[in-house]
């Protein structure tokens, strides 16, 4: 049960990273445009 949570957050965690990559990215390439 312990790991089901786990592993839960470590999906939750990924997917945050994930967005974050992505939003970076996204900002990073408008700076850029600039």
């Amino acid at each position: 049960e312990g790991e089901k949570l786990f592993d839960y957050i470590a999906e939750c965690l990924q997917r945050f990273i994930d967005d974050n990559k992505l939003a970076l990215s996204k900002s990073l390439d408008y700076t850029f445009d600039l």
